[in-house]
């Protein structure tokens, strides 16, 4: 397709060669006279000649941008098409439909100013110009909820959500779908599932675990959530081998308006600069803990020192770290402590206390 392309700029541009000695040949022949004398014949052949080897090698030189340029703009255009509904394909075609039928309205005002390259020019941008504002107009359209006129939405409920690999390899997204709290489709590129078959596949026996769980979590969510009415989907999305998985999965995201599904704080925070939403397993799963008040009184058991002299750590059983001060040597036993502060993070929750008074 590039070297087609590129060929075709060639023969513009020597179209335009051509064009171009054929003007100037007119322009001397009709202020001057006969272009050469009468026995410089060939002059005039030679000159179109080299009008049109000029305005190809020009066009050649420029063609390894411009043909870069042009594919890239078709690949945008086939996946904006590829992952639009039937819906914003069919309003798209109606605004092109009409942004024509404007400009060529508009064109035949125009024409009563002749047929000058300036007027020819004019003629373009209008076209240009209206097919723009159609396109435009029309996807505001199909995108607006409101509107429930012409065509039902074939839109779900809810926006898109884009599933990173930590969140099929963690598996609690599972049990979330299955609480109904998350509408709309679920989508997992091809890119994160070959992410997933990679890890698999590794060598490594940690990571080859937690590859096959995160392939058997997905087979599950598409087998047991037929009919909660949440759909699993795997899409095929363009990226570049060269592309990293989180960088492609915001891109998608971002380009069809939907949300980004990660455990990933790396990836949440520059979802937050890109200005992509993002919901956050761990975020979630925090927001839903019990929660801890200064002066409450626990029981827990001492698991190991912490970074700091006389700390001891415990946990709960959803995983809350509790860092106690003067339990670095109590290793192995129940103590009852008191709540002095809570820190929250987005990486989590941390709760220090203290050993509760005889």
């Amino acid at each position: 397709m590039k070297k087609l392309l590129k060929t075709m700029m060639v023969l513009v541009g020597a179209s335009a060669g051509l064009a171009a000695a054929q003007g100037v040949i007119a322009l001397i022949q009709r202020n001057i006279g006969r272009f050469g004398g009468a026995q410089e014949w060939w002059m005039a052949p030679a000159f179109v000649a080299l009008c049109i080897v000029i305005g190809g090698v020009i066009m050649l030189l420029l063609s390894e941008r411009l043909a870069a340029a042009m594919m890239q703009g078709i690949r945008i255009v086939e996946k904006n098409i590829v992952q639009a509904s039937y819906r914003t394909v069919l309003f798209g075609v109606c605004g092109v439909g009409f942004g024509l039928l404007a400009a060529f309205l508009i064109s035949m005002l125009l024409s009563r100013l002749g047929n000058s390259l300036l007027v020819m020019f004019i003629n373009a941008t209008i076209y240009m110009v209206c097919i723009y504002l159609g396109m435009v107009i029309a996807k505001k359209l199909s995108r607006h909820r409101d509107n429930e006129g012409l065509l039902p939405s074939d839109i779900p409920e809810g926006c898109d959500k884009y599933v990173d690999t930590s969140v099929i390899i963690d598996g609690r997204i599972l049990d979330i779908c299955k609480t109904g709290v998350l509408e709309g489709k679920l989508i997992v590129p091809e890119f994160v599932l070959a992410e997933l078959q990679h890890i698999a596949d590794s060598e490594d026996s940690i990571r080859r675990a937690k590859g096959r769980r995160g392939l058997d979590i997905l087979q599950k969510m598409q087998d047991e959530l037929k009919e909660s009415g949440l759909e699993i989907l795997v899409s095929k999305i363009e990226k570049a081998e060269d592309e990293p998985v989180d960088t492609a999965l915001l891109r998608a995201a971002k380009d069809a308006g939907g949300k980004v599904l990660t455990l990933d704080y790396n990836l949440n925070k520059v979802a937050a600069v890109q200005k992509v939403a993002v919901i956050n397993i761990n975020e979630l799963a925090n927001a839903i803990k019990p929660l801890m008040l200064p002066g409450e009184e626990l029981s827990v058991c001492i698991l190991r020192k912490g970074k700091e002299r006389d700390q001891g750590v415990a946990y709960l059983q959803d995983g809350t770290m509790i860092v106690v001060e003067d339990a670095g040597g109590r290793i192995g036993e129940e103590l009852s402590v008191e709540v002095t502060s809570v820190l929250q993070t987005a990486a989590g929750r941390m709760i220090f206390a203290k050993l509760c008074d005889k």
